[in-house]
């Protein structure tokens, strides 16, 4: 009994520990790849916050999706300066202990496809503003002890920063 409770908490003394490395292995590998290239008109996203913020204001002319990954980080990505291109994009939204929020112009129509593990994907988005003729944007979310928050909608204190 006693070996079994010590090899238990040698087991979780060491799932403490692996999730934050293998974070800080691909903060090197990853991180260093995407954000450095961030480039506002680009057409396509590849954005990391590892341990670290990210703040994307994108202003597309054919906004055609990409990848987002937070993992003990978070941040903004901002669309509503970017036009989606007319066969619609494909964003792949993760977060893993941190969280993101995609901000979008209420005119485009969205689908979202999320998966929340012991994590929560928020939805805040008016439909009937969107324009049936446009194109789609989907996302796909998941989150595992984390959030992430896909809206139309803007604080106050938003609009005055931006």
């Amino acid at each position: 009994m006693r070996r079994s409770l010590g090899v238990l908490g040698l087991l979780a003394l060491v799932g403490l520990f692996i999730p934050p490395l293998a974070a800080m292995v691909a903060k090197v590998r990853l991180q260093a790849r995407s954000n450095a290239t961030v480039d506002e008109t680009a057409d396509q996203v590849d954005l990391v916050a590892i341990f670290d913020g990210i703040e994307v204001r994108n202003r597309a002319a054919a906004f055609r999706g990409g990848s987002v990954l937070a993992w003990y980080g978070g941040g903004d990505l901002d669309l509503r300066e970017a036009t989606l291109d007319p066969s619609g994009g494909r964003l792949r939204l993760r977060s893993i202990f941190g969280g993101m929020r995609v901000l979008l112009p209420p005119t485009w129509r969205v689908e979202v496809n999320s998966k929340g593990i012991f994590g929560f994907i928020g939805k805040d988005m008016d439909a009937s503003e969107a324009d049936p003729a446009s194109p789609l944007l989907v996302i796909d979310a998941i989150s595992a002890f984390g959030g992430a928050a896909i809206t139309t909608r803007v604080k106050a204190q938003d609009q005055d920063e931006g």
